[in-house]
């Protein structure tokens, strides 16, 4: 069975991201912190604090949202 569905993907920033399926939008693993506003992941190399880049100015309109961890 096929189906022609539109898809669009975005990467709003680290897994934040909006996947639109024809014409409904989903908000997927959203993280609206402020850069730096979070402390560093423990037992990691890295001590910077998360999120690491600033939101971009991207439209978070949705239909729906999307948890996977």
């Amino acid at each position: 069975m096929s189906t022609d569905a539109a898809l669009d993907v975005t990467l709003a920033r680290n897994a934040t991201v909006l996947a639109t399926v024809d014409e409904t939008t989903f908000l997927v693993d959203p993280l609206f912190a402020e850069e730096g506003a979070l402390p560093p992941i423990d037992d990691t190399p890295n001590d910077r604090n998360n999120p690491l880049v600033p939101m971009p100015d991207v439209d978070l309109s949705h239909d729906a949202v999307v948890v996977t961890h």
